[in-house]
């Protein structure tokens, strides 16, 4: 098919159309009226409030600012804890971050905070008791169990060496300093298991108004297809049925 008959046809189609559409003109301005009241009634009695609520949890990380836990294993936990584990539903995480991640929760009505601090407080606590973590942060554990272990061997030599009145003075220093070493390797293990938590940073809860322009829009498309088409309906009814032109 050339250009100028592809013209010519969508021409015909258009006219056609305004015909039907003029030859049923009240079917359409009943329905198109219909259709605006309608939507004027549910625009009119619509709940324009918006209260956002959003919590703001930070990453477990170590002292070196590595983060243990990745945002793919924080959005299987959120499904693991939505899935009937918890009681979060409607929340939605955003991990765009990568230190921290938002949990938010938008409403029309009025929301209680308490409640949804509860809830993320709750959130938090699962995710620190999640087999992903624990797994991350199992590794400190040893190291704070190892240097433990080597404290008090160090501790115990380094006395008994004392209580002999050793002259040993070099032994004594290298006790002292591998002594020093597991101690200083005992507080970084324990600062990383104490960084290594998810913890609710802040809440809070905003308030706005929607605006009305979009659903004026959209009653009034919506209405307008519903014309049409109600219109081309029975104007196949009738030419189908009733063989009226």
């Amino acid at each position: 098919m050339s250009e100028n008959q592809k013209d010519e046809y969508i021409e015909i189609s258009i006219t056609d159309l305004l015909i039907k559409l003029w030859r049923n003109k009240l079917i359409f301005v009943a329905v198109l009226v219909i259709g605006l009241i309608a939507s004027s009634l549910f625009i009119a009695n619509k709940n324009y409030n918006k209260y956002t609520y959003t919590a703001t949890i930070s990453l477990p990380i170590n002292s070196g600012g590595m983060v243990l836990v990745d945002s793919k294993d924080i959005q299987q936990i959120f499904s693991d804890y939505n899935a009937g584990v918890g009681d979060l539903l409607g929340f939605v995480v955003n991990t765009s971050n990568k230190y921290i991640f938002d949990v938010s929760y938008t409403s029309s009505n009025l929301v209680e905070r308490k409640v949804l601090d509860m809830k993320v407080n709750d959130f938090a606590k699962f995710l620190n008791n999640s087999d992903v973590l624990l797994r991350a942060k199992m590794q400190y554990v040893l190291s704070l169990d190892s240097a433990d272990q080597h404290i008090a061997f160090l501790t115990d030599k380094l006395k008994t060496l004392k209580a002999k009145d050793s002259t040993e003075s070099v032994g004594l220093v290298t006790l002292q300093d591998k002594l020093i070493e597991y101690d200083f390797l005992k507080q970084q293990a324990e600062l990383n298991l104490k960084k290594a938590d998810f913890v609710v940073n802040e809440t809070y809860l905003d308030y706005s108004i929607q605006s009305k322009n979009k659903y004026i829009l959209i009653a009034l498309v919506l209405s307008l297809i519903l014309s049409v088409f109600s219109t081309l309906g029975v104007d196949y009814i009738r030419e189908k049925f009733f063989r009226k032109k």
